[in-house]
């Protein structure tokens, strides 16, 4: 891996979700006209490539204004360059891009002999030195094609590494020596070289079975690299920043977003296009992909980058590696996009290309699953970012239109938004949303955030969309409550008020009565135009819950004024009745038991 220059010698002598509160699995969104711009900017440099790649299976390092192989090639940039055209046949399916791969592994295996013989490891002006990006290719092309012997040779190449650097520390002194001191040294590497030069090798050692060197090697990157974090100058630094990023360092990461420009792109003054592709890789960046596509394509040339090259020319220059480079950077974000949004000036709709997963940010206590194939409709100002559950503890009220019989403030247990706050989102396939350890509660939901209305339970355990017809509905398998539904707004669970609790029920309204017993119900008002029945389980989703008996509307006076809910269940319902005459006959029983000891008191005397 070189920085433009690179160690040109020719190779007959040497040589990786909304804004989000919450977990989101990799949730990637583009725009169909961005995501179709990226899908051509990778065939066209693919093509470039494999029109450029010489018989060998390598790549001349300056290939500006060529439209053909110029013979002379390098070993130090083929898996780097290859590994584009490998990304491209990953993208698109085409052979040619896979049996130009292949070639170039090939060509990595005879130069360093099937049994890794013929590898030398940091060797000044040594004619087959291994670099980290060269066993990566091996490693991913095996992967890719099937082919075992790319694999094995890739492994054999790394434990040769790990046993003449048997510690990360030994390994980055090396480099800083090959990178600082040795051939390249004239040429100005600055700090930044190391991290980026070494990173690959965390991935590779891990593959090859070894992950106490591979984490060995990504913590002394992470703490101890030579590059300061505030050597904006060096030409390295951005790369630099990549490799110390992808090694774990945090702040090498805030860093990193913070340097990226308006534009979408990054540049320490060198190289302005590799360091975007680099950048792009290390953060996912949408706006890195984006720079990185409006600015292919020079003069007469289709699928090439010029690249603002510092050193060792002061021109700008089509590098072979860098439009592999830049392949990658664009493809590291295409291959994760699971949302792609068609925004109008009325509405966006988006596609869920892979199945999302949304789970809440400090726990898995909620989960939310978005099949693959979902077509999502939300308002023009939903930009397609899909937010995971966020907890929102404040105590609702129920609904005005539909007052939920079994509910009390005290009962709450938690509300949550998810989606799209600030609108809804609907969907043409159910979702499910998972809400763990909830069994026994119950559910509502909310249209407008502030009042909400039960919702039904669900007639199966998986209901269709055709059974859900645009509503929601929920079930208990005993430990869960499972939600399933065709919008996004906001849902609460609460634990049911029972009338067996002394609790009675009027007009919809769950009101204290019987013996006192039970949790305080706050008066409320119904409407005085509430003359309905009105069901306990009230939903908006047209799929009520079977078997729930109708309550009567409220109770009113000629002119149609509501009665107001209390305590006045006890009077009215038949058990409270029931509870009245019960009482009176005990007084009776008790005056008859009275009258009677008094008369035997007195015969006694």
């Amino acid at each position: 891996m070189n920085k433009r220059f690179g160690l040109l010698i020719p190779a007959f002598l040497i040589l990786i979700f909304i804004g989000f509160l919450g977990g989101v699995s990799a949730q990637t969104t583009l725009t169909a006209s961005q995501y179709t711009n990226a899908r051509t900017a990778i065939v066209n440099a693919a093509d470039r490539l494999v029109d450029l790649q010489s018989n060998d299976g390598s790549w001349d390092w300056d290939v500006t204004n060529a439209s053909v192989a110029t013979g002379t090639t390098y070993l130090n940039i083929a898996g780097i360059t290859a590994e584009g055209i490998l990304n491209a046949y990953q993208l698109t399916g085409n052979p040619n891009y896979l049996t130009a791969a292949e070639k170039t592994g090939n060509y990595l295996v005879s130069k360093y002999g099937s049994d890794g013989s013929a590898a030398t490891i940091m060797v000044p002006g040594g004619k087959n030195n291994i670099n980290s990006d060269n066993i990566k290719f091996l490693y991913d092309l095996g992967n890719v094609s099937g082919v075992s012997s790319y694999t094995n040779e890739a492994t054999i190449l790394m434990n040769k590494v790990i046993t003449k650097f048997s510690t990360g520390a030994d390994l980055i002194a090396a480099e800083e020596v090959y990178r600082g001191n040795g051939n390249e040294n004239a040429n100005g590497v600055g700090n930044g070289i190391v991290p980026w030069d070494l990173y690959n090798y965390i991935k590779d050692a891990q593959i090859a079975g070894n992950s106490p060197w591979a984490n060995d090697l990504a913590s002394v990157i992470n703490t101890n690299s030579p590059l300061s974090l505030t050597t904006t100058s060096d030409y390295t630094y951005v790369l630099g920043l990549v490799g110390m990023t992808i090694a774990g360092n945090t702040n090498a990461l805030q860093t990193l977003q913070n340097y990226q420009s308006q534009d979408g792109s990054w540049s320490d003054g060198d190289g302005i296009v590799q360091d975007s592709a680099y950048a792009t890789i290390a953060l996912n960046s949408v706006k890195g992909l984006n720079w990185l596509v409006t600015h292919q394509n020079y003069s007469t040339i289709t699928g090439g980058w010029f690249d603002t090259m510092g050193l060792p020319s002061p021109n700008n220059d089509e590098i072979s590696e860098v439009d592999s480079e830049a392949i990658q950077g664009i493809y590291s974000v295409i291959s994760q996009v699971n949302v792609l949004t068609n925004p109008s000036a009325t509405n966006t709709t988006a596609t869920v290309l892979t199945t999302l997963n949304l789970t809440l940010n400090d726990s898995n206590s909620i989960r939310v699953i978005i099949p693959a194939g979902t077509i999502i409709n939300g308002s023009a100002s939903w930009n397609g970012t899909l937010s995971a559950p966020q907890i929102n503890m404040s105590v609702p009220t129920s609904g005005p239109n539909a007052p939920m019989a079994d509910y009390s403030p005290e009962k709450f247990s938690k509300a949550f938004d998810v989606g799209f706050i600030g609108g809804n989102l609907n969907f043409n396939n159910p979702v499910n949303i998972t809400i763990l350890g909830e069994t026994g509660k119950h559910v509502a939901f909310s249209s407008d955030g502030v009042h909400f209305d039960s919702l039904s339970v669900c007639s199966s355990s998986a209901p269709t969309a055709a059974n859900l017809n645009g509503g929601a509905c929920y079930y208990d398998n005993g430990t869960d409550i499972i939600i399933w539904t065709m919008h996004f707004t906001k849902f609460m669970t609460y634990a049911p008020v029972s009338p067996s609790a002394g609790i009675d029920v009027i007009g919809g309204l769950a009101v204290g009565g019987g013996g006192g017993g039970g949790a305080y119900i706050p008066p409320v008002t119904v409407p005085a135009n509430n003359t309905n029945t009105t069901s306990v389980a009230t939903s908006t989703t047209n799929n009520s819950a079977s078997g729930s008996n109708p309550i009567t509307g409220a109770a009113t006076t000629n002119t149609g004024a509501p009665i107001t809910g209390g305590v006045i269940g006890a009077l009215t319902s038949t058990w409270g009745i029931v509870g009245i005459v019960a009482f009176v006959v005990l007084i009776l029983l008790i005056i008859i038991i009275q009258v009677r000891k008094k008369n035997k008191d007195k015969n006694f005397n």
